[in-house]
């Protein structure tokens, strides 16, 4: 049996590599499970920076190791804008957000500026496999497939770690065709990275 860390508390995120990853026969350990409290110093300018930083520490503990992170951003702003959350979504002028603080900044957020805004996450995931780094991140048009607007309301209910979830509204910027074949595609390259990082074959 595999026993993999995942480098986090987010339980959203940790049921999101165990369905990636349903079909093996895995023992899924969390930061909490191992009594880990201590956390690396995030100094990345991006997403895949960050998940590298963290799989490299985590893998002092653990032989195999799966660590992302994320930035938001508003693809109707430069990236560079003040108003980019970029890498730091829960962190405001130095304060890190509660999930109802987030809902909260955001909505108001959103009605400054005419009610919604368009908005996408770039993830970066990194694999710390015995001694070996991959990572695995996209950019640039591909987003736009997974772009949505934040809304000043709450329009939908949300699972705790993913607050804005309760802001969130599709774009429909593409049919649903092209969109379903396009997170497919994703799905299947991001699955057959995880799979031949953590050398599950």
């Amino acid at each position: 049996m595999k026993k993999i860390l995942i480098g986090t508390t987010n339980p959203s995120k940790i049921k999101k590599y165990q369905d990636y990853l349903s079909d093996f026969d895995i023992e899924w350990y969390t930061l909490k499970d191992l009594g880990i409290e201590t956390i690396p110093e995030e100094t990345g300018l991006t997403p895949k920076e960050n998940a590298e930083i963290k799989a490299r520490y985590y893998g002092q503990f653990f032989d195999s190791v799966i660590c992302n992170d994320s930035g938001l951003y508003f693809l109707d702003f430069p990236l560079d804008a003040p108003i980019q959350p970029g890498l730091y979504i829960r962190r405001v002028e130095g304060k890190e957000l509660s999930d109802e603080e987030m809902i909260a900044y955001y909505s108001q957020l959103a009605h400054q500026h005419g009610g919604k805004i368009l908005a996408s996450y770039i993830q970066g995931v990194a694999v710390y496999e015995q001694g070996e780094l991959s990572s695995f991140v996209e950019y640039d048009e591909f987003n736009r497939y997974y772009a949505f607007y934040l809304n000043d309301h709450i329009v939908d209910t949300y699972t705790p770690g993913w607050p804005l979830d309760a802001l969130y509204s599709s774009t429909g910027f593409f049919d649903e065709e092209e969109t379903n074949l396009k997170k497919q595609d994703y799905d299947q390259r991001f699955r057959g990275f995880l799979i031949d990082s953590l050398k599950l074959k």
